[in-house]
């Protein structure tokens, strides 16, 4: 399992490592309102990939280690799971047909239908490759993915294809990845369809569906809203802080999640739910050891930061907005991959639904007020709002589904040295250009280690002590 945790999180780190290279180079070569106007196809075709195709994804995630034992059975069950895909991408044509009848510009949905499409595919393949235990290819596959569509975009984008280029660089590469690995599929050839198990595939997935897809329009509205009221170049700029946001903080938390989560469960299964309780306890201090710094230092350093990675015609207006926006990602983390938990925890995930609401709710309410009135400004702070009440709401209902430890010492410690740290860094604000960033970066570094070690969090000092005393 460790073995396997580890290669899972070196996938993340590739593709996450390259994601973040793609914003230094799209914010480059796309004007704002063409990031824009990709940023929002992209929220759409990912609903729709959600709402159209996640039931048999979360299915066979489900019923795969229970059909593996019987090779008849896992042929039907990949055969029904090809069938469904087949059975929806139909269906996906018919809307996609009467979104061009209704006026939608035949390019824009031509590139999203062949993104969902290949999108949905590729996730079932990486949910089938995690199914059957197999983390080498899914590495492999994400990394051939996001390399590919990182290349072959900015071929189309240079060729003066604009957002639509980098639409069909995404599904190229998530093309590219489905052939690698359609081998995989090749059990189907030889199955059966069954009726019956799609029906269960349905009955499983609907429910997760319904809160899945709520969370990620609580996540997106912003972007969507902010495209309403102000226009595609906003949208873009807004978009691109949003993606650095997740790149840094978001991938930290969920590399976090992917490692730890798994002890948890076992802990739960095996040694009861006071074990799990401590294990989420290291869960949240890990958390907040690798997320604190990074937002303190995003928002300590954010004017050289915005300078450095993001195009000119960006860092101007993101270096006042991003450090809301790393906020806002930190507390969508803490809910995530930490509050979230306890649903799964405690075998109740109906009440997740109502924290998910109050967050569109208040979302809906205050970007209609703030983006008319402050802009972006307005859209980041009320992100930030909306994300602390949904979190709040999460608390409330997650002490009376499973219990979650809060070690508010070791909070304290954490955040201090966080703050420290921002506190050190200002009189190196003014540093400019890769060089500063660098010093910026690393004079952070040493000054969080080094007042983390002089609290004697997670035991560093004694750890410290210890290695000088061998050594000596």
């Amino acid at each position: 399992m460790i073995k396997h945790g580890l290669l899972y999180l070196l996938a993340k780190l590739l593709t996450g490592t390259v994601g973040f290279l793609s914003i230094f180079i799209y914010t480059r070569l796309l004007y704002p309102d063409e990031y824009g106007r990709y940023a929002m196809i992209l929220i759409y075709v990912s609903v729709g990939s959600a709402v159209l195709y996640q039931w048999f994804r979360l299915g066979l995630i489900r019923y795969v280690p229970k059909c593996r034992t019987g090779l008849e059975q896992y042929r039907t069950l990949l055969r029904t799971v090809g069938i469904c895909y087949a059975a929806v991408f139909l269906l996906s044509a018919l809307i996609g047909l009467a979104l061009l009848c209704a006026g939608i510009p035949f390019a824009e949905l031509s590139a999203a239908m062949l993104l969902l499409w290949t999108m949905a595919w590729f996730e079932l393949s990486q949910a089938l490759q995690r199914s059957n235990l197999q983390p080498v290819r899914f590495g492999i596959m994400g990394g051939v993915k996001s390399l590919l569509s990182l290349s072959i975009s900015i071929l189309f984008i240079k060729a003066g294809w604009g957002e639509i280029g980098l639409l069909l660089g995404i599904a190229v590469g998530n093309a590219a990845a489905n052939v690698l690995f359609l081998k995989e599929w090749k059990p189907a050839l030889y199955g059966r369809y069954d009726r019956a198990l799609a029906m269960q595939l349905l009955r499983y997935g609907l429910p997760l569906i319904i809160s899945g897809s709520m969370t990620y329009i609580m996540q997106s509205i912003d972007r969507v809203m902010i495209g309403w009221l102000k226009g595609d170049m906003d949208a873009g700029i807004y978009a691109v802080g949003y993606d650095f946001a997740f790149q840094t903080v978001g991938m930290l938390m969920m590399v976090v999640n992917l490692s730890a989560l798994p002890h948890v469960i076992r802990k739960l299964e095996q040694e009861g739910a006071g074990e799990a309780r401590e294990q989420m306890n290291n869960n949240l201090r890990l958390l907040l050891l690798v997320s604190v710094p990074v937002v303190i230092g995003i928002s300590t350093i954010s004017f050289n930061l915005s300078h450095v990675i993001f195009g000119a015609q960006y860092a101007a207006a993101l270096h006042t907005i991003l450090p809301f926006i790393a906020m806002m990602m930190f507390i969508q983390g803490i809910k995530l991959y930490y509050t979230d938990l306890s649903y799964q925890l405690g075998g109740t995930t109906y009440w997740q639904v109502v924290p998910v609401a109050v967050g569109i709710a208040s979302n809906l309410v205050l970007h209609s007020i703030f983006i008319p009135m402050y802009g972006l400004m307005g859209a980041a702070v009320s992100s930030l709002v909306s994300c602390a009440l949904s979190l709040a709401s999460n608390l409330f209902f997650t002490q009376r589904v499973f219990r979650l430890p809060y070690s508010y010492q070791s909070i304290s410690r954490i955040v201090l040295a966080g703050l420290i740290m921002g506190v050190l860094l200002m009189p190196l604000v003014s540093l400019h250009g890769i060089l500063g960033l660098i010093v910026q970066i690393s004079a952070g570094a040493m000054i969080y280690a080094g007042a983390l070690i002089a609290m004697n969090e997670f035991g560093l000092r004694t750890k410290v002590r210890s290695k000088l005393r061998l050594r000596a």
